[in-house]
C-alpha cells in the first residue's frame, strides 16, 4: 500500500531494529528526567527538583528541536516547555480525581 499509494520505496525506510533502539532510547532518556532526582535526594525534595529539572530540559528540547524545524528556539523552547506542564497538569488532576473515589 506504501508503495502504490505513496510512492514509498522499501528503501526509503530505517530498519526496524535500528528505529526501535532510537525510540527505545529516547524513552528510557526522557523517563530517566523524573526520576533522577529521587535517586539522590529524600522525596521531599525530590518532587521540588524533578520539577525543575523535568521543565528545564522540556525547554532545551523544545529549543534543540529548532535545528531541524528552523523556528525561533525560544518560541519552540516555551511552547514544549507548557505542553509538558499542561500535560502534567491534566495528569495530575485526573489522579486526584479518581484517587478520591
Amino acid at each position: 500500500m506504501m508503495r502504490e499509494e505513496l510512492g514509498f520505496n522499501e528503501e526509503s525506510f530505517d530498519r526496524p531494529l535500528r528505529s526501535a533502539l532510537a525510540v527505545g532510547s529516547s524513552y528510557l532518556c526522557g523517563a530517566f528526567v523524573p526520576v533522577w532526582p529521587y535517586i539522590f535526594f529524600e522525596p521531599t525534595r525530590g518532587v521540588l527538583i524533578s520539577a525543575i529539572s523535568t521543565v528545564v530540559v522540556l525547554f532545551a528540547v523544545g529549543a534543540l528541536k529548532t535545528i531541524i524545524t528552523s523556528r525561533s528556539w525560544w518560541r519552540s523552547g516555551f511552547e514544549s516547555m507548557l505542553t509538558g506542564i499542561a500535560a502534567a497538569s491534566v495528569t495530575y488532576g485526573a489522579g486526584r480525581l479518581f484517587a478520591a473515589r
